[in-house]
């Protein structure tokens, strides 16, 4: 008994010996190993890693853009390590890939992105996948099936077929490790089992990228026992191609719903009430093609939004919008928006609602018509951290118009007036460190007047001191009572002379007087 804990203790030691030494090795090693080629054609084998690598402490490997046509059977099974497996870009065949990988591999990451995979060499493929995997990519090669039934057994959490054209996704089998499904620009076809009694093949997803695909609405939005989009966090839609249009009550079965992105939707009968998604967060409307006009209904299209975080609206059309308009639009959400992006909106102000954005952190207002603003200042939006302002009319910038916390603050393309008026901006830049901006002064910031610095660069405009010197009322009554004291001075030290010298004048005229009076008597 006694010979037999020995043992196990010889062995505990030993294999925390090899441990400990192994650990130690790989202490500073780099965080991703990738081959070094010296030939035009290579192949890939363990030697490319040998020279800058120690393939056991290798827990990541990129090989990306390279003309390779062959590997190394069991190449990637040599790194014992290896967690993180992504191949990008490689004219390779799929029966390569699956002979590199070998066994035993503990994978969590595998991305094979624009390899040339085939549906066949997939299937081919399927099989040596390790069973530890939780993230796998397969965008942009020439797929166009893929079946729940492949990652059914799998721990499989993260599943990316973005850009595979016409892709049939097909929702044969429970994949309940599925929790993030990326099938954007694939112009994506859903297919389900014929049972007689349908259930969700995907209840635990929570994100799903669908941008850029035709798309029937309904498909998503509706309450069944066969739609898996009733737990969705995260909805993608960008630039898809719906058969039907937006109305009033759409999005209304998605209650966990807290980002939804409907970047360039064109499709739009009436915009959504937002009613069933109380709980967005994030919502991003950049370039959606449907003109709102002030219409009271229209400004209460976020009514529903209380929690909302982060909005956008670039390319909305809001010049037609007055304050109160803009008050109303904005109301629901001013005491939790943190992120709000109004770019080119034809604004031409910033609009007076802002300043009560406590929580707002990051404000973008680019390409707009704003010249001046009063609504923010050095007192309002006391989290503001970033200001977007660039390509607008600013000519000049006051200090006490920015937010107090504000260290982003970019102003690239404004037709800067270069003269003492812009010096506090420069100073206030100069005294707060802020190197990045003034690194951009060189090259993104120019003046437009007067004639002679036009077109210079900002970082050139340095006028003298006593160019720009601030004669104000303060200086102004000193120098008068300077003036004052002076001739004040002058003309005591006059008066002063003058009485001396008609004092002295007055004695000799005395002491003469007695001097005759004395020669007269002793006569």
């Amino acid at each position: 008994m006694l010979q037999s804990l020995i043992k196990v203790a010889i062995i505990v030691l030993s294999f925390k010996f090899v441990w400990m030494e192994m650990l130690s090795k790989c202490i500073g090693h780099k965080n991703v190993c990738t081959p070094t080629f010296k030939k035009e054609s290579p192949k890939l084998t363990q030697y490319e890693f040998l020279e800058k690598n120690d393939l056991q402490c290798c827990k990541n490997i990129l090989v990306s853009d390279h003309n390779i046509h062959f590997i190394q059977k069991g190449l990637f099974s040599k790194f014992v390590e290896l967690v993180n497996l992504s191949l990008h870009n490689l004219p390779l065949e799929g029966e390569a890939i699956k002979n590199s990988l070998g066994k035993g591999l503990n994978l969590t990451h595998l991305r094979l992105e624009n390899v040339g995979l085939n549906n066949t060499l997939l299937e081919s493929l399927l099989p040596s996948l390790p069973k530890t995997l939780k993230l796998l990519s397969l965008m942009n090669n020439s797929l166009t099936y893929f079946s729940t039934n492949f990652i059914s057994n799998t721990t499989v959490k993260t599943l990316d077929l973005s850009q595979n054209q016409n892709i049939t996704m097909m929702l044969d089998k429970e994949a309940l490790s599925l929790t993030h499904l990326d099938l954007s620009h694939s112009n994506c076809e859903w297919k389900t089992s014929q049972e007689s009694k349908p259930v969700c093949k995907i209840p635990n997803l929570l994100v799903l990228n669908f941008a850029g695909n035709r798309l029937n609405l309904s498909t998503f939005d509706n309450r069944n026992d066969e739609n898996c989009f009733w737990f969705l966090m995260s909805l993608d839609l960008s630039l898809c191609d719906l058969t039907e249009p937006i109305t009033n009550e759409s999005f209304s079965f998605f209650p966990n719903l807290t980002s939804l992105n409907l970047d360039g939707i064109s499709n739009i009968e009436q915009f959504p009430s937002f009613q069933n998604t109380e709980r967005l967060t994030k919502l991003s409307l950049n370039d959606v093609k449907y003109f709102v006009n002030p219409t009271l209904k229209n400004m209460n299209i976020f009514k529903n939004l209380h929690k909302l975080r982060r909005l956008e609206m670039q390319y909305w059309e809001l010049s037609l919008w007055g304050e109160t308009e803009l008050t109303v639009l904005f109301s629901p959400m001013i005491k939790t928006l943190e992120h709000l992006d109004l770019k080119s909106t034809g604004i031409s102000t910033i609009p007076l609602v802002i300043k009560e954005m406590d929580e707002l952190t990051k404000l973008i207002l680019t390409s707009n018509n704003i010249s001046s603003w009063s609504s923010i200042s050095e007192n309002t939006n006391k989290n503001l951290k970033a200001l977007f302002m660039e390509w607008n009319l600013i000519e000049t910038v006051d200090p006490h118009s920015i937010p107090k916390r504000v260290f982003d603050l970019s102003l690239e393309g404004n037709p800067f007036l270069c003269t003492c008026e812009l010096m506090p901006y420069k100073n206030w830049v100069k005294e707060r460190k802020l190197t990045k901006i003034i690194k951009d002064w060189a090259s993104k910031y120019r003046c437009s007047k007067p004639h002679q610095w036009a077109g210079k660069t900002l970082d050139k405009f340095r006028p003298k001191i006593t160019d720009c010197q601030e004669f104000n009322a303060y200086v102004i009554t000193a120098i008068v009572l300077c003036f004052l004291m002076v001739i004040i001075v002058i003309a005591t030290n006059i008066y002063s002379r003058r009485r001396k010298q008609n004092i002295l004048k007055k004695f000799q005229y005395t002491h003469d007087s007695s001097e005759k009076r004395k020669l007269l008597s002793s006569s």
